[in-house]
């Protein structure tokens, strides 16, 4: 059958946070026909002369809640049967004068276009002739290339963390998207990629994800926005190319997933899973001096599903939570002995020979004098020499260049910076030997999450059905950082995020004629979160803290970044707190026409995406301390110069804020 496709896209200017998107598809043929969460069974009626026979009456009757829907062979013998929830049909065929013929066990799944014929023979039509034990039907009526993933699939294969979506990597062309450091090195995608997974080389955020054919995709990250659990998931159908224009929302995948439907007899389980950190190997790398993190995970919930009235109403539910308790191992290197009020005596080494052609001879300044290893110089004696530039180290003879006995390397009480000072004092003690990576905490870390589905599906008359479905996430996750209190130290990911979302769809399926039938969906998602605020709340740092210039903002205060070199930084991580909103608003309509040999389906789609981000780079400073300004010449090429010791002066290499 000659298929054509049209698709017009209508689409409204993106102002700063939203946009409205209005599509008009029209397609004609016979793949017209798979709907977006449904499935649609098409063939021929023929006798056993192979004559076609019109007007025949094939119903197919969904066995586990023994809804029927029929459809007459049009004057070819064709029909179409549309939409179908996915599930498992027996399908029949009669007409006046002839045995009545049926399929048992056909396995319908999401938007599969199933093709199933009939031959009948002379007879009654209270006789029957039954078709049982196939073999796999296959799908011949479109071109699109995926797999199905099936309950028993989604169920049953193990899932580190229980995301249904993860299992689209078992489909040829997909591969999963590894952020970061990778062998040593760094990905192509500079941690830009988005998403879980990426599909015959595209990049991670262009797949479309779909949920009881309503559109769920996050505006932030390109993922899935509304994940259900993996027990509430029916199946799902991955499309990796060939798809239809209705699908044509991005470049990737198409994952078309469906939520479970009650039946007339009542289901439910029950499940927990547990990790703890008794199975755990100790950390490579490091001996058994260090003891193992703490992890403790469980994963437990509950479905149920059954009838409200019996072939008229159905419901399905589930609910599962997870409760993990963790700590994440954090190395930092911190000051030693009395380098935090200026004492940098116990670091200083012999002269340096890092210096001349090959990087190999003793190191000297302008003068001829020996600069040494982790001399700490003092910018107030900079000055030019022969057109280079010279400085006198703290303690050390200005003549010879030689350490003073009792004085080398210690910067007097009244060159320190008080805020220096009082920033470093925030440091806590090193509780592993050496200058480097000597702090280790076992950070503190949990994560409460609870969601729940509740779908409800109304066959209201033989040509009229109706489902609603509603899913909500809580998710509260906290990470300590690597130093307690206004110290913090941490990263993007340390703090408090809280997490909601919410989903909710509602579709309505009317057959007007035999040959005519309209499928409306109404959807709506919404994810909202703040990443990452401190426990210790965003307050206004002490006078002795506060840096001049930062301004005091109860949205963003905290204690300005400092990143002195070669130490942890201090203060509240960059890029925090976080606040974001991604909402979609979204109406399909579908008219399915069947019109002689021509099956057209043409329908507008309205979806209303909307995406706010408050997310300020450097909303209380970010002071970062090279170690350049105690060097010998600005250089610290020769091993000299400090971070910690440029901090304790108060002389930044680098300082900005982000204004909004």
């Amino acid at each position: 059958m000659k298929q054509e496709k049209f698709f017009v896209s209508l689409e409204g200017a993106n102002v700063k946070k939203s946009t409205l998107v209005v599509l008009l598809v029209v397609l004609i043929g016979a793949s017209a026909w798979a709907q977006v969460d449904t499935a649609t069974v098409t063939g021929s009626v023929h006798d056993s002369s192979g004559a076609v026979l019109p007007d025949a009456v094939v119903t197919a009757t969904e066995v586990s809640t023994g809804i029927k829907t029929t459809a007459k062979t049009a004057p070819d013998g064709v029909y179409v049967i549309t939409p179908l929830k996915i599930g498992t049909y027996s399908v029949s065929a009669q007409a006046n004068g002839f045995r009545t013929e049926t399929h048992e066990n056909i396995v319908l799944n999401v938007q599969q276009n199933q093709r199933l014929d009939f031959r009948l023979n002379v007879g009654s039509v209270n006789q029957t002739a039954e078709v049982t034990s196939e073999a796999p039907l296959l799908e011949t009526e479109t071109a699109s290339l995926g797999d199905v993933v099936a309950a028993q699939q989604v169920e049953e294969l193990p899932l580190n963390g229980r995301r249904y979506t993860d299992l689209a990597s078992l489909t040829s062309g997909v591969s999963k998207v590894t952020e970061g450091p990778v062998n040593g090195g760094s990905t192509p995608t500079n941690g830009n990629a988005g998403g879980s997974f990426a599909v015959n080389g595209t990049r991670g955020d262009q797949n479309n994800f779909i949920l009881d054919g309503i559109d769920n995709n996050s505006n932030d990250n390109g993922d899935v926005a509304v994940l259900s659990s993996v027990d509430a998931i029916a199946e799902f159908k991955v499309e990796t190319s060939n798809y239809s224009p209705e699908f044509g929302r991005s470049g990737g995948a198409v994952i078309n997933a469906t939520t479970k439907s009650g039946t007339n007899s009542y289901h439910g389980e029950l499940w927990e899973f547990l990790r703890n950190q008794a199975f755990d190997a100790s950390q490579y790398g490091f001996g058994s001096n260090v003891p193992k993190a703490p992890y403790k995970q469980n994963q437990f919930g509950g479905t149920l599903g059954g009838p409200i009235k019996k072939d008229k109403v159905f419901f399905f539910v589930d609910y599962e939570g997870t409760r993990i308790s963790q700590a994440q191992t954090d190395y930092e290197s911190v000051p030693v002995g009395g380098e935090s009020t200026g004492d940098f005596s116990g670091i200083l080494g012999p002269q340096s020979t890092s210096c001349g052609p090959n990087g190999d001879q003793p190191c000297v300044d302008a003068l001829g004098r020996p600069v040494f290893t982790n001399e700490i110089f003092n910018p107030a004696t900079t000055r030019m020499v022969g057109g280079s530039v010279v400085r006198d180290g703290f303690g050390f003879n200005t003549v010879t260049g030689l350490p003073i006995p009792g004085q080398a390397n210690i910067i007097p009480a009244g060159s320190l910076s008080t805020l220096g000072l009082n920033y470093a004092a925030l440091y806590p003690a090193p509780n592993l030997p050496g200058t480097a990576n000597n702090y280790v905490v076992n950070a503190p870390g949990n994560e409460q999450t609870n969601q729940m589905d509740a779908r409800v599906d109304e066959n209201l008359t033989s040509k009229t059905q109706l489902f609603e479905r509603f899913s909500y996430i809580k998710d509260t996750r906290f990470q300590a950082p690597p130093f307690s209190g206004v110290a913090d130290g941490g990263g993007y990911n340390t703090g408090n995020r809280p997490l909601n979302t919410e989903g909710f769809v509602v579709g309505l399926t009317d057959t007007l004629k035999p040959n005519l039938i309209n499928a409306l969906r109404l959807g709506f998602n919404r994810v909202h979160y703040i990443s990452n605020s401190p426990t210790y709340g965003q307050n206004y740092p002490s006078a002795g803290l506060q840096v001049p210039g930062v301004p005091n903002n109860p949205l963003t205060n905290g204690l300005t970044w400092f990143a002195p070199s070669a130490y942890a930084g201090l203060g509240e991580p960059l890029y925090t707190p976080t606040r974001s909103t991604s909402q979609d608003i979204q109406i399909n309509d579908s008219l399915n026409w069947v019109h002689g040999k021509h099956l057209i389906k043409a329908g507008p789609q309205f979806r209303f995406d909307q995406f706010n981000l408050l997310q300020i780079g450097q909303p209380r400073g970010n002071l970062s301390f090279s170690g350049q300004f105690t060097s010998d010449a600005g250089s610290i090429g020769d091993g000299s110069g400090n971070g910690l010791a440029d901090m304790l002066l108060g002389i930044p290499v680098t300082s900005a804020i982000s204004t909004v």
